[in-house]
């Protein structure tokens, strides 16, 4: 592989996040600024772990975090996230934030 070439891969490789994230890389990813995302993660609105003094964010949990947020104000504004409720409590079922999109359509 020439030098050109894999000077062209490298950016690729530097923008996607780490899987664990600091609370700098964190606030960045979610472009939000540091202050309120801290706050969120010490309230529980935000998954992160505080490791000693530091928090750690994982990027996977933040995606998840994403959708389902996203996926319940879609939700809550169509007025069926009562009617989702009922549904799954009469079959006993419970389902995931990607099943519950693909059966509504979303």
């Amino acid at each position: 592989m020439s030098a050109t070439a894999s000077k062209a891969k490298a950016p690729e490789a530097a923008a996607l996040p780490p899987e664990v994230m600091t609370a700098e890389e964190a606030a960045a990813f979610l472009r939000l600024p540091l202050s309120l995302l801290l706050r969120k993660a010490r309230e529980g609105l935000i998954p992160g772990a505080k490791i000693g003094r530091s928090w750690r964010f994982s990027r996977r949990l933040l995606l998840e975090w994403i959708e389902e947020a996203s996926i319940t104000e879609e939700m809550v504004d169509a007025g069926l996230v009562q009617a989702v409720k009922d549904r799954m409590a009469e079959e006993d079922e419970w389902l995931s934030v990607a099943q519950v999109r693909e059966r509504l359509g979303i």
